[in-house]
């Protein structure tokens, strides 16, 4: 697994080997922060919120999916 898809960000996410590029360029764990929220009406939206050190806070949307793997951009798999 050297990517991070829709069918697998729940899983990699539960075991901590996301994390998330911080506007300084370091990137920080990524924890869950709530469920993942799925939309029966356009099942292409999904939203995944997540925590990151002491007060960030952020979510995974389809936005951050490109061709169904989450852009290296904002988010790499540690």
């Amino acid at each position: 697994m050297d990517k991070i898809t829709r069918e697998n960000v729940d899983k990699l996410l539960d075991q901590g080997r996301i994390g998330a590029v911080m506007n300084t360029g370091k990137v920080w764990k990524a924890r869950r922060n709530g469920k993942t929220k799925l939309w029966k009406r356009d099942p292409e939206r999904i939203c995944i919120p997540f925590k990151v050190g002491f007060k960030e806070y952020g979510q995974i949307t389809e936005r951050h999916f490109i061709d169904g793997v989450l852009s290296e951009h904002y988010f790499r798999l540690l």
